[in-house]
This record gives C-alpha cells, sequence and structure tokens, in this order.
C-alpha cells in the first residue's frame, strides 16, 4: 500500500456515503492483517504531515490509536503482543514521531495526544519507554512551549494516568505532578492548557496522594 492511497482511504472513512465507509474500513481492515508493522509506519507519517487536511490527519491518528485500544482485557494482551512484534528500531521511530507530531495539529482534542497514551498504556508496564513521561512534562515546563504543545502533552498525560494502574506510574509521578502543577498555575495565559492540566490531575489524584502524605 502506497501512502497517497491510504490518504484517500482515510477520508473515505469520514465520509457522508456509509458505502464509502464501509469500503474503506474493510480496506484498513485488509491492510492492517496483511502486513501490520508497514500499515503503522504509513499511518505515522500521515498523522506527522502538517500540510495533510486534519481529517485525514485524524483518520490516520484513530487508526493508529486503535491498534492498541479496547476495553476488553483478554485483547488487550493481544492488542499488545502484536505491537510487540514490530521490530524495535520501527517502534521506536513511530514513538519518536507520534511525540513530535504533539503541538502541531489545528483541531482539538489532540489525536496524537491519544497515540502517545495508547502507546504509551502498552509498553511502560513493561518497563518499556519511561522517557516518554519526561519528554511530555518537558513539553509542558519549556519556557518556548506552544499553547498547543503543552495542552496535547497534558491531554496524553491525562490519559495514561487515566487508564494505568497507580504502581506503573509511581517511579515517574513528580514528573508528572510537575507537569499538571505547571499547566495549571496562575501565570498561565491559556485556558485549554488550564483545562487540561486539571483533567490530567483528577485523573491521577489515585497515585499522587502519597506524594502529598510524605511531604
Amino acid at each position: 500500500m502506497t501512502a497517497p492511497t491510504l490518504q484517500d482511504i482515510l477520508e473515505k472513512t469520514v465520509s457522508a456515503d456509509p458505502k464509502d465507509q464501509q469500503v474503506a474500513l474493510d480496506y484498513l481492515k485488509q491492510a492492517l492483517e496483511s502486513n501490520f508493522a508497514e500499515f503503522l509506519k504509513h499511518l505515522t507519517e500521515i498523522l506527522a504531515q502538517t500540510g495533510q487536511k486534519p481529517t485525514v490527519r485524524q483518520a490516520a491518528g484513530l487508526q493508529l490509536k486503535n491498534v492498541l485500544v479496547t476495553k476488553d482485557e483478554k485483547l488487550k494482551e493481544q492488542l499488545v503482543q502484536r505491537w510487540m512484534t514490530v521490530s524495535e528500531p520501527l517502534r521506536f521511530e513511530i514513538k519518536n514521531s507520534v511525540l513530535q507530531t504533539l503541538g502541531t495539529e489545528s483541531t482539538r482534542p489532540s489525536i496524537a495526544a491519544q497515540c502517545v497514551a495508547s502507546i504509551a498504556c502498552a509498553e511502560l508496564p513493561l518497563g518499556l519507554w519511561p522517557e516518554c513521561i519526561t519528554r511530555l512534562m518537558q513539553n509542558v515546563v519549556e519556557e518556548q512551549a506552544t499553547e498547543m504543545l503543552k495542552e496535547s502533552s497534558l491531554e496524553a498525560l491525562g490519559y495514561i494516568c487515566q487508564d494505568l494502574e497507580s504502581d506503573v506510574l509511581q517511579a515517574r509521578s513528580k514528573e508528572i505532578v510537575t507537569a499538571i502543577f505547571h499547566g495549571m498555575k496562575q501565570q498561565e495565559q491559556s485556558n485549554n492548557v488550564r483545562l487540561a492540566a486539571t483533567q490530567a490531575l483528577l485523573n491521577s489524584l489515585e497515585f499522587i496522594r502519597p506524594i502529598f502524605e510524605n511531604e
């Protein structure tokens, strides 16, 4: 599958015509099953393209996120196992790309943030990708960070805190708290950033409470 073809298919997933939608979804399912790693690579590339139509970027991100997201715990294990079959260099490339995509979207909420969180929720319990939390924190506290970068990074942290058990995040709790409180501070001029930080705080209360009890 070439990227231009995939762009056309992704655009049809949001078509007003149900037939077009179904054709597109069937095509994507087949692509996923026939060459999983290559499919993820193309989705990541399209998501990262700032000149691409926002709807196409969102559709690419949605497909990428859904590779790892399910409410069924048994199926979740299978999805994570399949993700781990992707070569380490390609997984690194995908993870780096979705992190770099944060702050480049023109739509809210950020689909890149959801992709970052879905991968983090798959890898952090395995002891992988701890630097993701550090990077998200740095995105928020960096003086030159744009509003969209801070907001999307806080969204990603919020999703991660919502979906992972507190013991998985305990080692990174101070970085998470630093990012959240930085986003909530009075000097922050963006209501969207403060809202994202507040939501992340609500999602992290279970595991950050001991920090305050110990101080």
